[in-house]
């Protein structure tokens, strides 16, 4: 590889280690945002649009790389395809201002699940769709299924509702 192309590589196989770092800490808001899944396909979905439309426009710069460029062109894909759920939740959670609202909602199950680190999750019908949340086991074992859960919600600037608190309804 000539020149600077195996610092382009680098600097690529890094951004999607950071990406990935980044998804770690964000993952769990994502999940315990009403439509996270949603959030999370269409901002990794325009991701890949990004990406695409960045290697045309370096397209030059890519090729010049020569047997590497395919590994840039690669590594630029999953980055942004990672990068962008993490920004797109980051953004809608942190530019809101409206109120915090609790409602409640009926819980439809709870369950445990992970291989390395116990899942402590919850399953709500929420507007007529099932919905999965995780949080920490305290709150997790004060909480009987079935029932009714009050979610304390913020609706971000992207229209996604993210759960600030779970109680126990009374």
């Amino acid at each position: 590889m000539r020149g600077g192309y195996k610092y382009i590589l680098y600097l690529a196989i890094a951004f999607i280690i950071a990406s990935a770092l980044l998804l770690a800490s964000e993952g769990r808001i994502i999940k315990n945002t009403i439509g996270g899944e949603k959030l999370f396909w269409y901002s990794a979905i325009a991701g890949v649009i990004i990406a695409l439309l960045l290697r045309l426009v370096l397209k030059k710069s890519i090729v010049a790389a020569e047997k590497n460029g395919q590994a840039i062109s690669s590594a630029l894909i999953v980055g942004m395809f990672i990068f962008c759920p993490v920004a797109a939740s980051s953004i809608n959670r942190t530019f809101s201002n409206a109120p915090v609202l609790c409602n409640q909602y009926p819980l439809l199950s709870k369950s445990t699940g992970g291989s390395r680190y116990t899942e402590y999750c919850l399953f709500m019908n929420i507007r007529g769709t099932e919905e999965k949340f995780t949080l920490e086991k305290e709150i997790y074992d004060s909480i009987s299924a079935p029932g009714q859960i009050e979610l304390c919600t913020q609706k971000g600037i992207l229209g996604y509702e993210v759960v600030k608190e779970f109680k126990a309804a009374n």
